[in-house]
């Protein structure tokens, strides 16, 4: 039961394909270090 929270809460932390991507394409319209709590949101 606490894996399926762990795997949403880790999500944002984890290197997936689709947040990498989401990152790439923050990273290149807004070169900031907080892109990971954008990509997060």
């Amino acid at each position: 039961m606490s894996s399926e929270r762990k795997e949403e809460e880790t999500f944002c932390e984890e290197n997936t394909p689709d947040v990498t991507e989401l990152r790439k394409n923050l990273s290149l319209r807004q070169k900031k270090p907080s892109t990971e709590k954008t990509a997060c949101m």
